[in-house]
């Protein structure tokens, strides 16, 4: 019974031995694993139950990767990485991690590290870059802040909902296609920062992006304006007042003389009338079925050949007929100006004519009387023997 009992002790200390030796062999797989010893996975120390680093760490597959050194486990806004002296996950089995000082717990939100996070620009980095262009953190946050007004269950929602919230983010086109990449290509893990309650601006920190918080400069204070001394009042000479003008009667408008009535204008060629007609277009010229639909613009406007005008085939007949009347009166008067020529010197030839043969008779008449007042009679005369 005795030999029963030694046998049982020493198989449970063998069993202890070989998990504690299973633990120390864990935390040389963590960043400053050694340094937190046991109670970094096991509360106290006990080996019956887990921490929250170590339930996470043992659904990781026991090893420390990008997307377990930038998950929050305690939840405080601090990543895993961060606490642990490896914030922008490079570290890896056997190498120094990049801070052995200025630690603090993964699994206490109370316990926070003071050491700020550095700038993180890695050969495999999660921040979407070219040789020339970075995303901005300021962009990154409010992208992330619209992200949270429309929270997602998965990493497709996410995804979709970054685009959007990229746009609305910033109006620089080169930093919305950097935002919308960097946020694609880590939805999980921002997903989970979000789950997780990680402000928006330790995430982006998470993705090695540089937020410097910016102070508003205080405004120096400014002097108290001195009065400027008011000048003596100067006595304003009194003006005479000058006698009204005497306003000149006007004459009375004289009538304006009425002009005389002229012809109605020819019909207007109203290119909204209704009815079929001509849509003209340059040199082209289109039948539609009627000026007041979109027939017009269609053939003209649209295909570029100029600004239609469309005229009605009734206003076409109107001015048609117009033509028709103002030719044929054309025509009438040419013909009738050399009658009235004709007539007009046939008149003055008669005229002249008239005028000659009156004139013969007054000389011919006025010859007779001086003929005759100048006769004598001869006196008689006596012939003698």
């Amino acid at each position: 019974m005795i030999e029963d009992r030694t046998m049982l002790r020493l198989l449970s200390t063998l069993a202890v031995l070989a998990s504690t030796y299973a633990y120390r062999q864990d935390l040389a797989k963590l960043p400053n694993g050694n340094s937190y010893g046991l109670t970094l996975g096991h509360p106290g120390g006990a080996t019956g139950r887990t921490t929250k680093i170590a339930s996470s760490f043992y659904a990781m597959g026991q090893t420390w990767n990008k997307a377990f050194c930038l998950a929050d486990a305690d939840g405080d806004g601090q990543s895993n990485g961060l606490e642990m002296g490896d914030p922008c996950c490079k570290w890896s089995p056997g190498q120094v991690p990049q801070f052995t000082t200025g630690l603090s717990d993964p699994n206490s939100a109370a316990s926070m590290t003071m050491t700020p996070m550095p700038p993180c620009i890695m050969a495999n980095a999660n921040v979407y870059e070219n040789a020339n262009a970075k995303l901005q953190c300021a962009v990154c946050v409010q992208a992330l802040q619209l992200d949270l007004a429309k929270p997602s269950d998965n990493a497709a929602e996410f995804s979709l909902t970054s685009v959007k919230s990229c746009k609305g983010a910033t109006q620089d086109d080169e930093q919305k296609i950097l935002c919308v990449a960097t946020l694609i290509k880590n939805a999980d893990q921002l997903l989970m920062d979000q789950k997780n309650g990680v402000t928006p601006t330790q995430s982006c920190m998470n993705l090695g992006l540089v937020c410097t918080p910016t102070t508003a400069p205080t405004k120096a204070p400014t002097a108290a304006p001195t009065k400027a001394p008011t000048a003596a009042p100067t006595t304003v000479p009194t003006i005479t007042p000058t006698a009204a003008p005497t306003t000149v009667p006007t004459a009375a408008p004289t009538a304006v003389p009425t002009t005389l009535p002229t012809a109605p204008p020819p019909p207007r060629m109203n290119s909204m009338l209704p009815g079929p007609g001509v849509c003209s277009c340059g040199k082209t010229r289109v039948n539609v079925k009627s000026c007041d639909s979109a027939e017009c613009f269609e053939a003209c406007d649209k295909k570029n050949l100029g600004h239609g005008v469309c005229v009605t085939n009734h206003a076409l007949q109107t001015v048609t007929a117009t033509e028709t009347t103002t030719s044929a009166t054309t025509t009438e008067i040419s013909i009738m100006v050399p009658i009235l020529i004709s007539v007009a010197a046939s008149i003055g030839g008669v005229v002249i004519l008239s005028l000659a043969l009156w004139r013969y008779h007054v000389n011919k008449q006025i010859l007779l009387e001086a003929d005759e007042s100048d006769y004598q009679p001869l006196p008689d005369i006596t012939y003698s023997h």
